[in-house]
């Protein structure tokens, strides 16, 4: 038998002997046996006495008198009057104390400052008015809705930036900036706890929120952890506006759980809702910017093919020392060519930009018809038609500077027949 058995057994042990000495031991201290008056021992309390000393060393002390002298315990005899017993249930520092309370009100108020620091309810203790022991495997409610409120604290300490011990329970502190503070500044919660908490009506377990008290660090869980933060210190706040009766600061927030959840919902959804506005922004400006490069690029292209404008001069100055009208027709239908041949490329890229305007049309009516169905910002929307306007800004400037280059292209064809009347009018003079 291992030392939980037997301890186990002790404390059944302990029990059976309470009740068949009903009305002639208490227990006083929790967790000391003694006499109320002297009485007859019969032959179950015997048979409970021998195995208790058999265990003697899980107890604390086990003492007996029979007529006032120490017997031997395997001498016990019934009828033997018994009118000295006293035993310690426990040793001291034992780290698995065996208690006893009158009801579940005493045991929790008995055991109330260790229970708000988070410690557990004794493995074995026996109510005696209720008749419950704790090895039993059905739970009263009370030790259910005991088991809720302090995953609660549980959550709430380690949350909390400070964490200060107290007679009474736990004093921690949650340093977060309010709606309306400019500054951080610090919150208060004293934990503590008493029969009443197992009362509180409807209150929850954690649910989604035991993954707060993980040791997991990943950013996700962080920035629920702040969220719920804030959404506590947020409570708390309102709280303090509306209290009026003496009841613990900290049982309120548990009676408000519904507003501390709903809270921290509504954070989460506002920080989703900034991020998905955040992705739709830059969203929206890798686009504005593509398609400022693609304008760019489109009259890029014309630039680097321009050459009709000087291989137009190049060919006018060819004129000017042709001796023949077969030479002046080869350099004329040249210039013609050169200049034919541009246009079609000047006129190319107004195709081009006729095509990216189409494209900007349709890109930016999405990304409009999406912010309005997934993010209903109007700042965003708004964005979107200056950029748009932007840019069809931009092409209506590029398309002026093609045609400018379309000019000067022509204009050197232009000039043909000015100068050969001007290089007619210097031969014949």
């Amino acid at each position: 038998m291992n030392d939980i058995d037997q301890k186990e057994l002790v404390f059944n042990l302990l029990i059976e002997l309470y009740s068949v000495g009903k009305g002639n031991i208490e227990v006083s201290s929790f967790d000391t046996f003694s006499l109320t008056k002297e009485f007859s021992l019969n032959s179950r309390v015997i048979s409970i006495l021998q195995e208790l000393n058999k265990q003697s060393e899980l107890l604390g002390k086990l003492e007996l008198n029979v007529d006032y002298e120490d017997v031997s315990f395997e001498t016990l005899e019934p009828e033997d009057v018994c009118t000295h017993l006293s035993i310690s249930i426990n040793k001291p520092q034992d780290k698995k104390p065996i208690f006893f309370a009158t009801s579940a009100i005493e045991l929790i108020d008995k055991q109330a400052p260790f229970l708000a620091k988070g410690a557990a309810l004794p493995d074995y203790y026996y109510l005696v008015n209720e008749g419950y022991k704790s090895t039993s495997k059905d739970k009263p409610v009370w030790f259910n809705n005991l088991s809720v409120v302090q995953d609660w604290f549980a959550l709430f300490r380690s949350l909390s930036d400070i964490d200060k011990p107290t007679e009474n329970g736990e004093l921690i502190y949650f340093i977060a900036k309010r709606d309306k503070d400019k500054f951080l500044k610090h919150t208060e919660l004293e934990l503590i706890i008493d029969y009443s908490f197992t009362k509180i009506q409807n209150i929850p377990k954690l649910g989604e929120f035991t993954t707060l008290l993980q040791s997991k660090s990943d950013l996700h869980t962080e920035e629920r952890k702040v969220f719920f933060k804030q959404a506590i210190v947020q409570v708390l706040s309102d709280v303090a506006e509306e209290k009026t009766s003496k009841v613990p600061v900290v049982k309120s927030l548990l009676e408000n759980i519904d507003k501390l959840t709903a809270s921290y919902h509504e954070q989460v959804q506002v920080f989703i809702q900034n991020f998905a506005l955040d992705e739709f922004h830059n969203e929206v400006e890798n686009k504005y910017f593509e398609y400022i490069e693609s304008i760019n690029k489109t009259v890029g292209d014309v630039q680097a093919k321009m050459f009709a404008v000087p291989a137009s001069l190049i060919g006018i100055g060819a004129l000017l020392k042709a001796s023949s009208w077969l030479s002046y027709s080869f350099i004329v239908l040249g210039i013609f060519i050169v200049c034919l041949f541009s246009q079609f490329i000047i006129s190319e890229q107004f195709s081009r930009f006729k095509q990216i305007q189409d494209s900007i049309n349709f890109v930016f009516r999405k990304l409009t018809e999406d912010g309005i169905q997934k993010l209903d910002r109007t700042k965003v929307i708004k964005e979107i038609r200056e950029m748009k306007e932007r840019l069809g800004a931009a092409i209506e400037s590029k398309k002026e500077r093609l045609v400018w280059y379309g000019v000067f292209v022509w204009i050197n064809l232009l000039l043909v027949p000015l100068l050969l009347w001007l290089k007619l009018y210097v031969a014949i003079t």
